[in-house]
């Protein structure tokens, strides 16, 4: 019995976890007709966002590291359509600054293992009892 509650348990945890991890939220909302295209004050204000952005002293050392050098980035800046421009712009303000939540994710893996541990389940850390 104490065997099959264990199998149980540990069924029950790869299952939450492939859940938490595969779910991610999702927002939606009417969008006015000039956001397809947008305005033209929207379109140089996303351009002066993105030139902005390519030109702070951490991204040009990154580019520099790339063997990418500043004058072919204006380059390009310069070459995108003004559609590419805002959705650019709209991925600078929205991208997460440490990543895509993996470091949530092993959290969460490390949390799963720790219960495993502590119902005596797997040995992995072995400062650590099961509970009786």
């Amino acid at each position: 019995m104490k065997n099959g509650s264990r199998k149980n348990i540990a069924r029950l945890c790869v299952v939450t976890l492939f859940l938490a991890t595969s779910m991610s939220p999702v927002q939606a909302a009417m969008l006015p007709a000039t956001a397809a295209t947008g305005s033209g004050v929207e379109q140089v204000s996303a351009r002066e966002q993105v030139n902005a952005f390519v030109t702070r002293e951490d991204v040009r050392s990154q580019f520099l590291s790339m063997g990418v050098e500043q004058h072919d980035v204006d380059a390009r800046i310069a070459a995108l359509s003004d559609s590419e421009v805002l959705a650019l712009s709209a991925k600078i303000g929205t991208a997460p600054a440490g990543g895509d939540g993996a470091l949530a994710v092993f959290g969460v893996i490390f949390i799963v293992m720790l219960v495993l541990e502590l119902l005596g389940i797997t040995n992995l850390f072995t400062s650590i009892g099961p509970a009786r």
